[in-house]
């Protein structure tokens, strides 16, 4: 009867051991964006951008390209900049911690605001993201653009 109580809860562990294996391969979806979404309409082969470069090119307005590179307008993307800082923890040591602010906007530009504050207060190690980037394609449907982000050296 223990030969058979063991066995059965060998079995069960193993079961229960394997449910999880493999679910997040499952879950994972492999989304195909039909446009590539880019600052300045032109393309980086590296989220590592040099500070003037970024100060430069984010006044300029974003566009989309679909395989056959012909450009479409943006109509509107999300902004988050997370801001590293050094601070002082409760002992007085130096710690790193990374504030982040967000903005939804609409249109194709940045606006001031933003491209003031990228000026201003943006430092090697900080990192821009642009998401949810909306183009108008040719047949005036809104499709979503892959994320961009830029990372500043």
């Amino acid at each position: 009867m223990n030969h058979k109580l063991f066995y059965f809860a060998t079995l069960l562990i193993c079961f229960s051991c394997l449910s999880f294996v493999g679910q997040n391969e499952a879950n994972k979806v492999k989304v195909k964006y039909d446009y590539i979404a880019f600052l300045g309409c032109t393309p980086f082969a590296s989220p590592l951008m040099n500070k003037n470069d970024f100060d430069r090119i984010s006044s300029q307005s974003f566009c989309a390209k679909d395989s056959a590179n012909a450009i479409y307008k943006i109509s509107a993307f999300d902004i988050t900049f997370a801001e590293r800082g050094l601070y002082q923890d409760s002992t007085g040591l130096p710690i790193v911690v990374t504030d982040y602010s967000s903005a939804h906007c609409t249109g194709d530009t940045i606006p001031k605001f933003w491209i003031n504050a990228f000026k201003d207060r943006s430092y090697r190690g900080d990192t821009i993201f642009f998401d949810n980037i909306i183009a108008r394609g040719a047949d005036n449907k809104a499709h979503m653009c892959k994320q961009l982000k830029f990372i500043i050296q």
